[in-house]
């Protein structure tokens, strides 16, 4: 789209204050839904005095985190890339900048390190202009500052890195690449299809499908930088959790912190992988036609799609490996890397899991991968185009993972607990946690059996949906 536009007289920088101007509006409506469900549903007070200096911090912040989110998209190679550097640094921020902790207190020095980014001081300030017992008109001119030059630089980086066409390896290599492009797991499975039907006897059988379909889906995602994005960010806010918790006891059940958010963060590294990168490579092969192109081959969509989870499996357990910095590397890593994983891991986080309880957490990350994998399937079957997958997918994951304790402990109500038990992430952080126990592994059959009910449910569902071309508007 944006090499078409550069046949037009539209100058770059044009295009991106456009892009800003767009965000701007559109967050701002999303901004005034909010403050109408807080004024009217929560009995949130706004003093007078503070409307004027609340309405430029808001519009400065939504202006400042447009500009940076186009540098991100300027500096990087694919489209998956961008996103995981925005999803991943996003959490992040939102973390060390203590807006997603209850009843824990963040080290000096992250504290002081938020400071530095744009997000604390942006939130500080909003939190002062909310305060009903504060004093003053409300103006925060060093955050406002802080905003501004954030915002200057981004703005800068996006249009001094803004490209109209997709970036080559090599000169000349955009036409081949392009098929091959990080993240195109599907493009790749038509030249593992093509390999094995010209190298067989007959029909390949469907175990040998789904190996290549897996294989080609593993190799995609790693020649893409943002996977390690997937790895790291779970791996980060795992260590975040233990450092502003320590040695606390998880309030239900008596199960240490250090258990409790090791099952937690993999089960967002899985939910992150299979939810939503996965399924939106799937649509966004799709939407460029690559998948038309696999229907005229005798791959059937049940094939496909299990190569998908194979892959995404195989992601999750990496993911799980490097998360608790104790577990054995059950997919390509060597000796002398679990070795040190496990040495790292006892050494600095006290865990203590006896075999037993690693085997069968094992087991659960086998059966649970493929429900949530089912899910990211129907998602992408039944929502339009990729870029609806990835917002649908991301509003979804957030929104499941507060539901089921992902994040905080027993913050909300009773019933989001009971509602977030009916879906796979609640039922998969149990799962590794009752794995784990301290007293002794536990099979969660319950849990295991809510996983395998949402594989066989969306996993037939999405077959029964799946297209194989883009729905036309």
């Amino acid at each position: 789209m944006l090499k078409r536009l550069r046949g037009t007289p539209l100058p770059a920088w044009t295009y991106l204050a456009g892009q800003i101007a767009a965000a701007v509006l559109y967050s701002t409506a999303s901004l005034l839904l909010t403050l109408g469900v807080a004024v009217l549903g929560y009995d949130v007070q706004l003093r007078a005095e503070v409307l004027p200096a609340l309405t430029v911090t808001l519009l400065v912040g939504i202006a400042a985190f447009a500009a940076l989110g186009l540098a991100i998209a300027a500096v990087s190679s694919t489209a998956a890339l961008g996103q995981a550097l925005s999803i991943g640094s996003a959490i992040v921020l939102a973390f060390i900048s203590g807006l997603l902790f209850v009843g824990g207190e963040l080290p000096a020095g992250l504290t002081r390190i938020a400071s530095v980014f744009l997000l604390k001081p942006y939130a500080d300030a909003l939190t002062d202009q909310f305060d009903p017992y504060a004093t003053g008109a409300g103006w925060d001119l060093p955050a406002l500052g802080i905003l501004l030059a954030w915002g200057l630089a981004g703005a800068v980086v996006a249009s001094r890195a803004f490209r109209w066409e997709p970036r080559a390896d090599r000169p000349g290599a955009t036409r081949v690449r392009a098929a091959r492009r990080p993240g195109d797991a599907a493009t790749a499975a038509t030249s593992a299809t093509s390999t094995t039907a010209a190298t067989s006897v007959g029909r390949p059988s469907a175990a040998r499908l789904v190996f290549d379909q897996a294989r080609a889906a593993n190799r995609a995602t790693w020649r893409d930088p943002g996977s390690v994005l997937l790895v790291l960010v779970p791996v980060g806010l795992y260590g975040l959790f233990l450092t502003v918790f320590g040695g606390s006891v998880q309030p239900m059940g008596g199960i240490p912190f250090a258990i409790f958010y090791a099952a937690s963060m993999i089960t967002w590294g899985t939910g992150t992988a299979v939810f939503m990168n996965m399924p939106e490579a799937l649509a966004r092969a799709r939407d460029r036609g690559v998948l038309k192109r696999l229907r005229g081959t005798p791959l059937p969509a049940r094939h496909y799609l299990a190569g998908g989870t194979v892959a995404g499996l195989g992601l999750t357990l990496l993911v799980a490996v490097l998360g608790l910095t104790l577990l054995v590397a059950v997919l390509g890593l060597t000796l002398l890397v679990a070795v040190l994983v496990l040495s790292v891991g006892a050494v600095f986080f006290g865990l203590r899991i006896p075999a037993a309880g690693l085997a069968l957490e094992l087991v659960v990350i086998i059966v649970g991968t493929p429900s949530i994998a089912a899910c990211g399937f129907l998602l992408a079957a039944l929502v339009p185009n990729s870029r609806a997958v990835g917002a649908v997918g991301l509003m979804v994951l957030f929104v499941l993972a507060f539901f089921s304790d992902i994040f905080l402990v027993g913050a909300g109500p009773e019933w989001m607990g009971a509602v977030g038990s009916v879906f796979p992430l609640r039922n998969l952080q149990n799962a590794l946690t009752a794995a784990w126990d301290p007293a002794g592994p536990v099979v969660a059959w319950g849990n295991l059996a809510v996983l395998a009910a949402w594989s066989a449910g969306a996993g037939a569902l999405a077959v029964r949906f799946f297209r194989w071309d883009p729905r036309r508007s």
